[in-house]
């Protein structure tokens, strides 16, 4: 393909052939606020049975489900209502607080009217924030404290916790984990579909603007870096897509990473931490807000080798006492790095033979 890259430019002439504005305007769908809408219960349907990639409905539950979904003829839409998107979901847990149902975890669904069954996602979805009564937004902080906000990243496993914590302090507000497929709405103050469709007309026709076309680059460019790096991975639970995440964001000058909840977005940005860090690599990762950042620099810090820490500088920019944590955690670096004996022999010992594994490994990819 490298060799006789014109003929591939009808395919990958643009990056929006590549979703990526589709992944955009999915993020900005995600970054509104939820609510319900309707629920029900389906019979004979739970977690228990949603454990592979399809479950098929029986006549009975598919009318339930396309019940949750069907419009109300008689409903008149009401002037400047703003546009909403529902997605089908089954409850794992929720408070019923004095303004509404705080829906806290769900697991999504996808149906499949065609094939009349439920394709369940793989990961559960946790609401820090939720409108309950279509004013009142409730937030998990009330419920847990911040030290305590971990237990979300693991739900599954510490569901049982999490419920006898907010029983324990909420005990007039009672908590529910039956299996009951809902709606999640969300309001969407602008439909990001026009716009991008817009931008995708132009791609095709070529009338990008200045501004796009610097957005989008040219997929044909040669990397800008010739060397092979090394990759480091924190476990092997990894697959070939991120692998060419991590190798891409160490040769290009940019790279995008896409992909809906669940599918591995996290662990392909510590893997690419890790693999900048081992490479003598300075990373500056930035967030909208703080909780991808907190998420990902806890669990960088519980990589352990050799049953040991490692020993990993980071400088948080925010408030004056994150900085001043952060300087605190650099010198204590410094204290315990002054105390490892490197042997420098030692580190130069297979140094050619990790080159030319990076040498094949870049080939393959």
């Amino acid at each position: 393909m490298a060799d006789n890259a014109e003929y591939y430019l009808p395919i990958f002439g643009h990056t929006g052939k590549l979703r990526v504005l589709n992944y955009l305007e999915m993020c900005y769908k995600m970054d509104n606020t939820p609510y319900y809408s309707k629920y029900n219960l389906v019979k004979y349907l739970d977690h228990a049975r949603l454990t592979g990639d399809s479950y098929p409905l029986s006549e009975e539950q598919f009318k339930t489900v396309v019940g949750l979904f069907q419009a109300d003829l008689n409903r008149k839409k009401e002037k400047n209502q703003p546009y909403a998107i529902k997605q089908l979901a089954m409850n794992a847990l929720s408070i019923n607080t004095q303004h509404g149902l705080f829906v806290l975890a769900y697991r999504g669904l996808v149906f499949d009217i065609r094939r009349r069954c439920l394709r369940p996602e793989k990961e559960i979805t946790i609401c820090r924030e939720f409108m309950t009564d279509g004013s009142t937004k409730e937030t998990i902080r009330r419920y847990l404290d911040a030290d305590e906000m971990g237990l979300l990243d693991d739900f599954e496993q510490n569901a049982e916790r999490i419920k006898d914590l907010i029983t324990e302090r909420f005990p007039k507000e009672s908590i529910s984990d039956l299996p009951v497929v809902m709606g999640i709405e969300r309001h969407i103050t602008v439909d990001l579909n026009i716009e991008y469709q817009a931008i995708e007309n132009q791609l095709a026709e070529g009338s990008t603007t200045i501004p796009l076309k610097a957005f989008f680059g040219e997929l044909l460019d040669k990397p800008r870096r010739t060397r092979n790096y090394p990759i480091v991975l924190t476990d092997r639970r990894i697959n070939l897509d991120q692998l060419l995440a991590i190798h891409n964001a160490m040769k290009y000058p940019l790279a995008y990473v896409q992909g809906p909840p669940g599918t591995g977005k996290t662990s392909t940005i510590i893997n690419t931490i890790m693999t900048a860090f081992f490479n003598e690599k300075t990373v500056l990762f930035s967030s909208y807000n703080n909780h991808p950042l907190d998420d990902v620099m806890k669990k960088i810090f519980r990589l352990r080798y050799h049953q040991k820490p490692i020993l990993f500088p980071f400088l948080r920019i925010g408030n004056a006492e994150v900085v001043r944590d952060s300087l605190r955690h650099i010198r204590e670096l410094i204290r315990k790095a002054e105390e490892i004996k490197v042997y420098e022999a030692t580190l130069d010992k297979r140094k050619e033979d990790r080159k030319d594994r990076a040498r094949k490994l870049s080939s393959m990819l």
